[in-house]
């Protein structure tokens, strides 16, 4: 399974919490987790929580949707290159 980008992000805000010091590498893929962060969730995150909530929020929002996508009842795609993870839900199998 491929690593969680919601995690790695949280992972590396915990080491520059600790005073290490991050690559620019490391800075761009903490910018581009924080996006769902910064787009209108309509109260799934409230005001107050912070980035790193948030960030552990959606790793395991991902983990549940990756469970769901393991036993085929959705598609979860999480490219490097894009800075949103897409979740499609695919319709109810038919009763036989």
């Amino acid at each position: 399974m491929a690593e969680n980008l919601f995690r790695q992000a949280k992972q590396l805000l915990d080491k520059k919490d600790a005073g290490s010091q991050l690559t620019k590498k490391e800075l761009r893929l903490i910018s581009r987790a924080i996006i769902p962060l910064m787009v209108k969730t309509d109260g799934l995150f409230p005001r107050d929580i912070t980035i790193a909530e948030g960030l552990e929020e959606l790793a395991k929002i991902l983990d549940q949707a990756k469970v769901a996508e393991s036993r085929g009842r959705v598609v979860v795609t999480q490219r490097p290159h894009k800075p949103v993870t897409q979740v499609r839900i695919l319709p109810p199998l038919p009763v036989i």
